[in-house]
């Protein structure tokens, strides 16, 4: 026998039943009391919870109760479950040891903490909320995101009269799948009421397995007497929730303050949130918008267009498929601006269209991870996407040496470019006197390792004089063909980043041009179109959208492209 189970005395219910799950000895709640594998035969054995807090064991297989408590101290060390009244301290190899963060619905829903929807009256909530749910009860991939599947209990302090006619319309639409592991609660449970919170760990506690996620829905339904702006109050409302979920997950459904704009109340919420996402809906129309506003230990991900479909009894929560356009139509919105006016920063684009910052910034990220604009220390800047000239680029220059009979070089009439360096033999693009080898887009290309494996130093960025930007400049006018002016500042950027190589830096140029060129006639184009589109609700008009709805917006630019 081992020291542990002879000093052993006793241990409180809690930890006793934290322990028995925790090692996988749960079997079931019969009764008011546990049945659970006995730590040391294997057999059958019950749990009891004595008046004084503590557990009570009787093994069926007749093994000493002393014996299985120094058997569950010793289980509750090994994974970690403080004694009450004690705080669990980690060395470093712990904090090491423990699980990296990990998601419930991929990408979207994490697996632990605290997550928070929110939006405003009839904007979807809940049917998004309920989706999620019963994807993770189920398992089945929510709008093509893998879903670690859990246990699931659904609170339903609001919206009880439809919540059958939900799941049934769900589950018809998913093809019926087992929800068995779920649990709905149709009723308020007051998280302000000691009596009623210690009713609901008994019944979490009575479950065959800790549930995954717990959804509260609403939060003003479940802090019934508590002020949403006060943050004492939203925080006990917090260490409530923290208290159920455990290590799990927690996903309370809130509303929108009058404004619309975020979550009501009291901002110590969303900065406990771990996940806090926004649902909009655009008037009464079907489609929604989901956003990520905060999202910790993972990067926030990009706002899903979805939409109510209408399915059996209810409506269910699907892909739009304009998802991809309304997408599209905001980094559109944001290349236009950054085209016309930049270098610009991320702040001004947003004041520029009208939109919030927040969606700008992330869709300037997504626009420069896929190489469609620069952050320079000047602003965000394009890359152009045209077509480079044919051989390299200077006026009278082609892939074969010359231009075909009776063929206009591109650029202008032939002659020879001023300070141009030659074309070396290998067909390689040329380059400047000292300059570094340039990238087939015209940027200079920079050794990361010098030859002895050493980290290689960082280029001297060189100085750009006046006279080089009016040559590179009146190089344009005389040899274009009478695009786009491109500004001062623009040229000077141009041959920074070509490092001083002239004959880069006008390739680099014309391919500017061709993108100013293209987006200017593409803006008059949709304007045309919008000042003769008809507009039936020019009460859901942006004043980005020249006095149009949205909805009249976007198909005036599908009519111009």
């Amino acid at each position: 026998m081992s020291a542990g189970r002879k000093l052993a005395s006793s241990i409180s219910y809690d930890r006793a039943l934290a322990t028995i799950r925790a090692a996988h000895l749960y079997d079931r709640a019969e009764d008011g009391h546990v049945v659970a594998e006995c730590p040391l035969c294997g057999q059958a054995m019950r749990v009891d919870k004595r008046p004084g807090g503590t557990a009570r064991f009787r093994c069926y297989a007749g093994t000493a109760e002393d014996e299985i408590v120094g058997e569950l101290l010793v289980l509750a060390g090994h994974h970690r479950i403080a004694p009450d009244g004690m705080f669990q301290l980690l060395t470093a190899e712990d904090l090491l040891a423990l699980p990296a963060p990990s998601w419930l619905i991929d990408g979207l829903l994490p697996a632990s903490g605290l997550s928070v929807l929110y939006g405003a009256r009839k904007s979807g909530k809940s049917f998004v909320a309920l989706d999620w749910a019963l994807s993770v009860a189920t398992g089945l991939p929510w709008l093509g995101h893998e879903v670690d599947r859990r246990p699931v209990v659904y609170v339903a302090a609001e919206g009880r009269a439809g919540l059958g006619a939900r799941y049934r319309a769900w589950s018809k639409s998913h093809g019926g799948p087992d929800a068995s592991g779920i649990r709905f609660l149709p009723e308020t449970v007051n998280l302000r009421d000691r009596d009623q919170v210690e009713r609901a760990r008994s019944t979490l506690a009575a479950l065959p397995e800790r549930p995954g996620l717990i959804v509260v829905d609403t939060m003003a339904r479940s802090m019934v007497g508590g002020e949403e702006n006060s943050a004492k109050d939203i925080g006990e409302f917090i260490a409530v929730v923290d208290l159920l979920r455990g290590d799990d997950a927690a996903l309370v459904v809130h509303h929108t303050g009058k404004d619309g704009g975020s979550e009501r109340g009291s901002s110590a919420l969303a900065g406990a949130a771990d996940l806090l996402a926004r649902l909009e809906r655009d008037g009464l129309s079907p489609r929604l918008t989901l956003s990520c506003d905060a999202l910790k230990e993972f990067a926030e991900w990009n706002p899903l267009l979805l939409q109510l479909e209408e399915a059996a009894e209810a409506r269910v929560i699907s892909l739009c498929v304009e998802a991809i356009e309304q997408r599209d139509d905001l980094r559109e919105l944001i290349l236009a601006a950054v085209v016309r006016r930049g270098p610009i920063s991320g702040n001004a684009v947003a004041d520029a269209i009208g939109k919030r910052k927040a969606d700008v910034l992330k869709a300037l990220r997504a626009l420069r991870e896929v190489g469609r604009v620069e952050k320079t220390q000047h602003g965000y800047v394009p890359v152009p996407v045209a077509p480079e000239p044919a051989g390299n680029g200077w006026p009278g220059a082609s892939s074969g040496g010359g231009s075909a009979e009776g063929e206009t070089p591109v650029g202008g009439p032939q002659r020879e470019p001023p300070r141009a360096p030659p074309a070396p033999d290998d067909g390689s693009p040329p380059r400047g006197e000292g300059a570094s080898s340039a990238s087939s887009n015209g940027r200079p290309r920079r050794a990361l390792f010098a030859s002895n494996g050493a980290p290689a130093e960082e280029p001297v960025q060189p100085k750009v004089s006046k006279e080089a930007v009016e040559r590179l400049a009146r190089l344009l006018d005389e040899g274009g063909d009478g695009g786009t002016a491109l500004t001062p500042t623009l040229l000077t950027a141009i041959l920074a980043a070509t490092g001083g190589d002239e004959a880069a830096a006008f390739r680099l140029a014309r391919r500017w041009q061709a993108t100013l060129d293209d987006a200017a006639v593409r803006a008059d184009r949709i304007r045309h179109q919008v000042a003769k589109a008809g507009c039936s609700c020019v009460r859901m008009a942006e004043p980005t959208n020249d006095g149009r709805c949205s909805r009249c917006y976007r198909r005036a630019r599908k009519a111009a492209s």
